[in-house]
């Protein structure tokens, strides 16, 4: 299960730090919700971390990519 961790810049930049697998199923699904939440919170400015992914299959890049 990947782990995510949210932190801000000032002014208005989320950054998303992604650790961990990211694999069709509950992982990628975890991931998107938390895009989606940011999303819906109207943080329009989002940068995702992925330096900490240990492996990433086509469904996790489809959700990385969107």
């Amino acid at each position: 299960m990947p782990e995510i961790q949210k932190s801000f810049v000032e002014p208005d930049i989320t950054v998303m730090e992604v650790s961990g697998r990211i694999t069709l199923g509950r992982e990628c699904q975890r991931v998107e919700w938390a895009i989606e939440e940011l999303i819906e919170g109207k943080q329009k400015k989002v940068v995702l971390d992925l330096s900490k992914v240990t492996y990433l299959d086509s469904a996790g890049i489809g959700i990385s990519s969107s």
